[in-house]
Protein backbone atom coordinates (compact mmCIF):
# COMPACT_ATOMS: atom_id res chain seq x y z
CA UNK A 1 0.00 0.00 0.00
CA UNK A 2 3.01 2.69 0.83
CA UNK A 3 4.44 1.53 -2.72
CA UNK A 4 1.72 2.38 -4.22
CA UNK A 5 0.73 5.67 -2.62
CA UNK A 6 4.63 6.63 -2.96
CA UNK A 7 4.08 6.23 -6.54
CA UNK A 8 0.98 7.92 -7.03
CA UNK A 9 2.23 10.96 -4.89
CA UNK A 10 5.65 10.59 -7.34
CA UNK A 11 3.72 10.84 -10.74
CA UNK A 12 1.29 14.01 -9.27
CA UNK A 13 4.37 15.54 -8.24
CA UNK A 14 5.87 14.90 -11.49
CA UNK A 15 2.99 16.27 -13.16
CA UNK A 16 2.63 19.44 -11.54
CA UNK A 17 6.56 20.08 -11.83
CA UNK A 18 6.52 19.81 -15.32
CA UNK A 19 3.62 21.78 -16.13
CA UNK A 20 4.43 24.78 -13.87
CA UNK A 21 7.92 24.55 -15.89
CA UNK A 22 5.75 24.84 -19.12
CA UNK A 23 4.55 28.46 -18.00
CA UNK A 24 6.91 31.05 -18.81
CA UNK A 25 7.68 34.17 -16.56
CA UNK A 26 4.75 36.87 -16.92
CA UNK A 27 7.92 38.91 -17.70
CA UNK A 28 8.91 37.29 -20.62
CA UNK A 29 5.54 38.95 -22.29
CA UNK A 30 6.32 42.37 -21.17
CA UNK A 31 7.61 45.04 -23.15
CA UNK A 32 8.97 48.77 -21.61
CA UNK A 33 6.79 51.60 -22.42
CA UNK A 34 8.78 55.36 -22.52
CA UNK A 35 7.46 57.19 -25.52
CA UNK A 36 5.66 57.39 -28.74
CA UNK A 37 7.64 54.53 -30.61
CA UNK A 38 7.82 51.71 -27.74
CA UNK A 39 4.04 52.29 -26.01
CA UNK A 40 2.22 53.27 -29.33
CA UNK A 41 0.36 50.19 -30.88
CA UNK A 42 0.61 47.52 -27.65
CA UNK A 43 -1.97 46.59 -24.97
CA UNK A 44 -2.26 48.31 -21.66
CA UNK A 45 -2.27 45.31 -19.87
CA UNK A 46 1.55 43.93 -21.65
CA UNK A 47 3.47 46.96 -21.72
CA UNK A 48 5.22 48.46 -18.22
CA UNK A 49 6.60 51.63 -16.97
CA UNK A 50 9.55 51.34 -14.37
CA UNK A 51 7.84 47.97 -13.05
CA UNK A 52 4.04 48.38 -13.32
CA UNK A 53 1.82 47.59 -15.89
CA UNK A 54 0.16 50.82 -18.17
CA UNK A 55 -2.98 49.01 -17.40
CA UNK A 56 -2.52 49.60 -13.33
CA UNK A 57 -4.05 52.33 -11.89
CA UNK A 58 -6.20 53.09 -15.21
CA UNK A 59 -9.43 54.60 -14.83
CA UNK A 60 -12.04 56.52 -17.36
CA UNK A 61 -11.40 60.85 -17.01
CA UNK A 62 -14.51 63.03 -16.84
CA UNK A 63 -16.27 63.00 -20.32
CA UNK A 64 -14.63 59.97 -21.58
CA UNK A 65 -17.19 57.95 -22.12
CA UNK A 66 -20.88 57.24 -23.95
CA UNK A 67 -23.54 54.93 -24.62
CA UNK A 68 -23.24 53.45 -28.40
CA UNK A 69 -24.27 50.65 -30.28
CA UNK A 70 -26.26 49.39 -27.37
CA UNK A 71 -23.24 49.06 -25.17
CA UNK A 72 -20.74 51.35 -23.28
CA UNK A 73 -17.56 53.02 -25.05
CA UNK A 74 -14.49 54.47 -22.72
CA UNK A 75 -11.18 56.25 -23.13
CA UNK A 76 -9.29 54.86 -20.80
CA UNK A 77 -6.04 56.30 -19.27
CA UNK A 78 -2.60 54.68 -17.72
CA UNK A 79 -0.69 57.29 -15.65
CA UNK A 80 1.98 54.59 -15.26
CA UNK A 81 2.48 54.84 -18.43
CA UNK A 82 0.90 58.33 -19.90
CA UNK A 83 -1.16 56.41 -22.57
CA UNK A 84 -5.31 55.96 -23.75
CA UNK A 85 -6.60 53.27 -24.77
CA UNK A 86 -10.61 52.51 -25.92
CA UNK A 87 -12.83 49.80 -23.88
CA UNK A 88 -15.91 48.77 -25.23
CA UNK A 89 -18.81 46.80 -23.48
CA UNK A 90 -21.27 46.08 -26.04
CA UNK A 91 -24.55 45.20 -23.71
CA UNK A 92 -25.83 42.51 -26.18
CA UNK A 93 -24.29 39.28 -28.01
CA UNK A 94 -25.08 40.64 -31.54
CA UNK A 95 -22.94 42.75 -33.97
CA UNK A 96 -19.85 42.77 -34.88
CA UNK A 97 -17.41 45.33 -33.64
CA UNK A 98 -13.71 47.32 -35.01
CA UNK A 99 -12.27 49.19 -31.71
CA UNK A 100 -9.68 52.07 -31.46
CA UNK A 101 -8.24 54.71 -29.72
CA UNK A 102 -7.00 57.92 -31.84
CA UNK A 103 -4.15 60.77 -30.64
CA UNK A 104 -5.56 64.31 -31.76
CA UNK A 105 -1.97 66.03 -32.32
CA UNK A 106 -0.94 63.59 -34.79
CA UNK A 107 -4.09 62.10 -35.97
CA UNK A 108 -2.26 58.74 -35.17
CA UNK A 109 -4.96 55.87 -34.69
CA UNK A 110 -3.88 52.36 -33.33
CA UNK A 111 -4.05 48.94 -35.15
CA UNK A 112 -8.19 47.86 -34.94
CA UNK A 113 -9.33 44.98 -32.84
CA UNK A 114 -12.24 43.47 -34.37
CA UNK A 115 -14.61 40.96 -32.28
CA UNK A 116 -17.86 39.37 -32.64
CA UNK A 117 -20.00 41.00 -29.29
CA UNK A 118 -21.04 39.28 -26.19
CA UNK A 119 -20.96 40.89 -23.11
CA UNK A 120 -17.59 41.70 -21.37
CA UNK A 121 -15.28 44.49 -21.69
CA UNK A 122 -13.31 44.73 -24.92
CA UNK A 123 -10.05 46.62 -24.97
CA UNK A 124 -8.26 48.13 -28.03
CA UNK A 125 -3.93 48.83 -27.94
CA UNK A 126 -2.98 52.25 -26.67
CA UNK A 127 -1.36 55.43 -27.76
CA UNK A 128 0.75 57.11 -25.82
CA UNK A 129 -0.17 60.47 -24.60
CA UNK A 130 0.56 61.91 -21.62
CA UNK A 131 -0.58 65.57 -22.86
CA UNK A 132 -2.06 65.32 -25.95
CA UNK A 133 -5.86 64.57 -26.10
CA UNK A 134 -7.10 61.28 -27.75
CA UNK A 135 -10.59 59.76 -28.28
CA UNK A 136 -11.97 56.21 -27.97
CA UNK A 137 -13.48 55.03 -31.57
CA UNK A 138 -16.22 51.75 -32.47
CA UNK A 139 -17.55 50.85 -35.59
CA UNK A 140 -20.91 48.29 -35.99
CA UNK A 141 -20.43 46.23 -38.96
CA UNK A 142 -24.72 46.58 -40.59
CA UNK A 143 -24.83 43.24 -41.83
CA UNK A 144 -23.28 45.28 -45.37
CA UNK A 145 -20.56 47.53 -44.37
CA UNK A 146 -18.95 48.88 -41.52
CA UNK A 147 -21.36 52.28 -40.72
CA UNK A 148 -20.20 55.12 -39.68
CA UNK A 149 -18.14 55.24 -36.33
CA UNK A 150 -19.14 56.37 -33.14
CA UNK A 151 -16.49 58.01 -30.81
CA UNK A 152 -16.21 59.51 -27.08
CA UNK A 153 -15.26 63.14 -27.05
CA UNK A 154 -11.45 64.14 -27.47
CA UNK A 155 -9.90 64.34 -23.92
Amino acid sequence: MKKVLASGVLAITAAFTLTVAAVPPASAAVDQCVGTATCDNKYPDQTTNNGHLCSDGAYTPGGGQRVVFNGLLELRYGPNCGVNWARFNPYSSDGQYYLWVQRESDGFNTYGDQFFGWQGDHFSRQVYSPVARSRACVFRHNGTDWGQAECTAWI
